[in-house]
């Protein structure tokens, strides 16, 4: 009985130990989870004195690891601290990497004011960034004492200025990506249009009606700074415009333009052109782009347009591929698609919008992937030699030449591209349209015709077609 008593004893203790360490583990765990789950933050003070800028940027709940360092160009003085006081651990060649160990890192350095317009400033790549590091606000506080007859605003929001008899103060914030910073000589006016875009003006400059309803929804939580102007060319810095008043037109497609190379940085160009015109509704870009939107605002409908920009916006991921768009055209049109693919070099000519049938296409039991119909006016049409040659023909197509040959044994025809006769064993036959279709340099026919002059027989399933030789 005591052997027993004294083994039930060891378990509850041993129990009781096991348990201590997994709690105090947990909670450790817990603990260090809830630190790395807060908001990663960017504190940041700028001092603007005797020509040069001292910047101190401390990013706090840091996850720690290795981070690739991009520093600023003519960056000098530089000192960074982990935590309270320990000295960062650079490694890489020329320092170009940070093994960071704390949740807190704190750069101090100065950049040199250079040389530039009498009257404007711009403080461009004045950060250090951490590769991968994704920031949730940054708050900048900046202070001049050397450049006091003029106004600092960023492409951020513009919190608040206080000036005083020997300095000035300013607060800006960011949400995620670091601001550019632009002075200007001159006391600015400021106006609030919406919950976005911030109005800086001369007192003698009037401030144009300035109408947004259609890129509202898309842009709302984006900060826009406007510096309208009369006598400077106009000029973007990513969502900080200078806008000469006579270019008020061009303010929509700079704004959504600038929005979605912040929201999809890695997108090709052409790509954001082309769904800038789909916001606005209206062409921009070079003459294909332009096509392109026009070519796709006629064929879809107003509602299937709302539901393609939407889902677009709906994208989590940097960079916006050709398939993902017409994957989103199908979605919202019920009608498959390689516009954009097709599309996808941009010194190669137009191709145009097609919608292909989704089902997949079996011929003689066999599937043919690389074979698309075409929807063309409600109907059916079928690529000449991708399906003739599976049915068992041979096509002989020829540039120099308005002939198509089709053949196998005991029956040929010939087709003029250009003409309503053809031939069929060497007999003349005349039909009311002619049964070629080219499109895009490559040549088609119809579901019907393909039925009637090839005697194919063709089974429209819900999930397959299924053409048949029947000769």
């Amino acid at each position: 009985m005591q052997r027993k008593s004294s083994w039930k004893i060891a378990v509850c203790i041993l129990t009781v130990i096991l348990v201590s360490v997994i709690f105090f583990q947990w909670k450790s765990f817990s603990t260090q989870s809830r630190e790395y789950q807060e908001k990663v933050k960017a504190d940041i003070s700028i001092k603007h004195q005797n020509n040069y800028f001292s910047i101190q940027q401390s990013i706090q709940h840091i996850r720690p690891e290795i981070y690739e360092v991009l520093l600023p160009k003519n960056i000098i003085s530089l000192k960074c601290i982990e935590g309270s006081h320990k000295e960062c651990d650079w490694t890489g060649p020329n320092k170009s990497k940070l093994k960071i160990s704390s949740n807190t890192v704190t750069f101090t350095f100065r950049i040199p004011k250079v040389s530039s317009a009498n009257d404007l400033l711009e403080l461009e790549n004045w950060f250090i960034q951490l590769n991968k590091l994704n920031l949730d606000k940054i708050n900048i506080q900046l202070s001049e004492s050397q450049l006091q007859n003029g106004t600092w605003i960023s492409s951020g929001n513009n919190i608040s200025v206080k000036r005083l008899k020997f300095i000035d103060y300013y607060v800006f914030e960011s949400n995620g990506k670091y601001p550019s910073l632009l002075w200007i000589k001159r006391k600015l006016l400021k106006a609030s249009v919406n919950d976005w875009l911030t109005v800086y003006h001369d007192e003698s400059v009037s401030v144009p009606d300035l109408h947004f309803n259609k890129i509202n929804k898309w842009i709302n939580q984006y900060p826009v700074s406007l510096y309208i102007t009369t006598d400077k060319p106009t000029k973007q810095i990513g969502s900080l415009i200078l806008l000469n008043k006579k270019d008020v037109s061009s303010l929509k497609p700079m704004v959504v333009q600038s929005y979605l190379k912040d929201r999809f940085p890695d997108t090709k160009e052409w790509i954001r052109d082309i769904v800038t015109s789909s916001i606005l509704g209206i062409p921009i870009g070079n003459n294909k782009e332009k096509a392109m939107f026009k070519q796709l605002a006629n064929i879809l409908s107003d509602n299937e347009m709302e539901k393609w920009i939407s889902d677009i916006m709906d994208i989590k991921e940097r960079k916006i591929q050709e398939k993902d768009l017409d994957i989103l055209i199908q979605k919202a049109s019920g009608w498959k698609t390689y516009y954009f693919q097709e599309n996808k070099r941009p010194e190669e000519p137009l191709k145009p919008l097609h919608f292909y049938d989704p089902r997949m296409v079996f011929i003689d039991g066999k599937v043919e992937n690389n074979l698309k119909i075409i929807l063309l006016k409600g109907k059916r049409v079928y690529p000449i030699e991708e399906t003739l040659s599976a049915l068992g023909y041979t096509v002989k197509l020829s540039n120099k030449s308005s002939k198509i040959e089709i053949e196998k044994p005991n029956q040929k025809y010939i087709f003029d591209k250009n003409s309503h006769i053809f031939y069929f064993n060497n007999q003349k036959y005349g039909v009311l349209s002619n049964p070629i279709i080219e499109m895009s340099q490559k040549y088609y026919i119809e579901e019907n015709w393909l039925k009637q002059l090839f005697k194919v027989s063709i089974d429209n399933r819900e999930k397959q077609i299924d053409l048949i030789n029947s000769k």
